[in-house]
């Protein structure tokens, strides 16, 4: 899905942090396109739900909140690509692959963090490894895809959770 997004193929950002974009006569505009490329849509239609754990300074969004902007961003899309309307199952399946491989950025900081945490502007790495796992765990459950990858991320959310009981 990643590397074959067939209708969802176009230019992204690739870097939709705040810092990246502004408001202009009612308007966002992103003005920093470093990161952009032609890759699949999604790779920026998820990162509300992703982006504190990639941010220098996150903050976690309230839930209503993400649902409003995924749905703002899937009917812009909408417009422009039939699949996104007509397809659902599809659209669902890409939206949860798109949010692992956010995620597995993050994954990959485990070995690292089992012994020390460390403390990047307003949140620590442990930190926001959980929040990945969580991400994980909501996507799995809310596109009912990758069943197995949201057992795993439960499994490890649930002993980390144990380990790291010193959190917030």
């Amino acid at each position: 899905i990643l590397y074959t997004p067939g209708p969802f193929h176009t230019f992204t950002c690739g870097d939709v942090c705040t810092k990246n974009a502004a408001l202009s006569n009612d308007r966002l505009r992103i003005f920093d396109l470093e990161h952009g490329g032609v890759r699949h849509a999604l790779i920026d239609g998820v990162f509300s739900r992703v982006r504190w754990y990639h941010c220098l300074y996150p903050g976690r969004l309230p839930d209503a909140l993400l649902d409003e902007i995924d749905d703002c961003y899937r009917s812009a899309f909408a417009r422009h690509c039939q699949t996104v309307r007509d397809d659902e199952q599809s659209y669902q399946q890409s939206y949860a692959a798109l949010t692992i491989a956010w995620s597995a950025l993050a994954i990959q900081w485990l070995p690292s963090l089992l012994n020390a945490d460390r403390r990047r502007g307003g949140a620590s790495d442990r930190q926001r490894l959980m929040a990945c796992l969580s991400s994980l765990i909501w996507v799995t459950e809310r596109t009912k895809s990758f069943a197995a990858l949201g057992d795993a991320a439960r499994a490890l959310h649930s002993r980390l959770e144990r380990e790291w009981s010193e959190l917030e």
